[in-house]
């Protein structure tokens, strides 16, 4: 057989080879071109929900600003949200949101939307601090009876509670107000029951602290360098 007649046997062999390799190039090039669409795709939408949240978070502050209307914040003190709180966190702690504060430090205190002296900050993490309550275990605040100013002193218990003794003369009632002058005076718990000794000289006071953990979702956090953990 000559080189001409091979040539024309096997011509439609490569052109059908030649054929299926092009094809076989297109699919590739459009599964490539798939894919990248459809990561472009994934990162359009993650950034659409990264942008719905931060509305969301914003005008989420805005009600709560003007929850303050009429009322004015401390001096150097900031709204912040809250990233996690008891149960999402550790017992007597809450991460807070301070990619926004500007000079945040170790130490600044935290209070809630009534301006009740929450705790402290105690580890700067980025854009991320954490919080260490007043309630938590071991903690002792000095603080007063709002109603006879008489002095107590607070320990953290763990699960935003605290305990207290004072002699049994003192009169205390559930539902009072226990402040500190560390904190400028403000709320640092409220008592929730009195115990006295068999003894009859002595009570213990149980408190906890006088908002919500579950439901916390800002804060306000103010400098101020006097505060003593």
């Amino acid at each position: 057989m000559s080189l001409r007649a091979l040539f024309m046997v096997v011509r439609p062999v490569l052109t059908i080879s030649t054929t299926l390799t092009e094809e076989r190039s297109s699919f590739f090039a459009f599964l490539s071109n798939k894919e990248a669409l459809v990561e472009e795709n994934l990162s359009l939408r993650r950034q659409a929900t990264d942008l719905t949240l931060v509305r969301a978070e914003n005008q989420r502050l805005r009600t709560k600003l003007a929850s303050l209307e009429g009322r004015t914040l401390p001096q150097k003190s900031v709204l912040v949200s809250v990233l996690a709180a008891p149960p999402r966190s550790v017992y007597d702690t809450l991460l807070i949101d301070v990619s926004n504060v500007p000079n945040v430090h170790q130490g600044m205190l935290v209070l809630s939307l009534d301006e009740a002296a929450l705790g402290t900050i105690a580890e700067v993490l980025g854009s991320t601090a954490k919080v260490l309550l007043f309630s938590s275990s071991g903690v002792q605040t000095a603080g007063s009876l709002s109603a006879s100013t008489t002095s107590v002193d607070l320990v953290g218990r763990g699960g935003g509670t605290f305990r207290s003794a004072l002699p049994s003369h003192i009169h205390i009632r559930p539902g009072e107000h226990i402040t500190s002058a560390n904190f400028g005076g403000r709320i640092v718990a409220l008592v929730d029951a009195v115990t006295v000794d068999s003894t009859q000289l002595s009570q213990t006071i149980e408190a906890r602290i006088p908002v919500s953990l579950t439901t916390l979702t800002t804060v306000i956090l103010i400098d101020v360098p006097t505060v003593r953990p």
